[in-house]
């Protein structure tokens, strides 16, 4: 994510996935709490690191395209995705199949928004 979206964008995760008012932070915190280990990638421009180094974020390499990370685990590990829109929330979804959750943050485009949730990826 932007740190932008770290220090103030829409939804904590709940214990059933389900999104709520709050931060991106939060919802990462939340995932941990859930699965015990969450991959975090920052976009490849941030030069902001909010996280810290926490044992239970696996930082992966912001320089990598997230389809690589996709199709190097499509196996089943990856169980939920939950990104800012951006590309790699849309190929995910081809990438990974029906087996993953993937949601998206902080759409206001009602088109765009009506795009993704045809592709079954859910706009919180």
């Amino acid at each position: 994510p932007h740190s932008e979206m770290l220090k103030s964008t829409s939804g904590d995760a709940s214990s059933d996935g389900d999104v709520k008012d709050g931060t991106f932070l939060t919802i990462i915190k939340d995932l941990e709490s859930k699965f015990g280990k969450v991959g975090v990638k920052y976009h490849p421009r941030e030069t902001e690191y909010f996280l810290g180094n926490n044992p239970n974020f696996m930082m992966l390499p912001s320089h990598i395209p997230m389809e690589l990370i996709y199709l190097k685990q499509r196996a089943g590990n990856v169980k939920l995705v939950v990104s800012a829109l951006s590309t790699a929330v849309y190929t995910a979804r081809y990438i990974l199949g029906e087996q993953a959750t993937i949601k998206a943050v902080g759409i206001g485009d009602h088109q765009v928004q009506r795009f993704f949730e045809d592709q079954n990826i859910e706009i919180l």
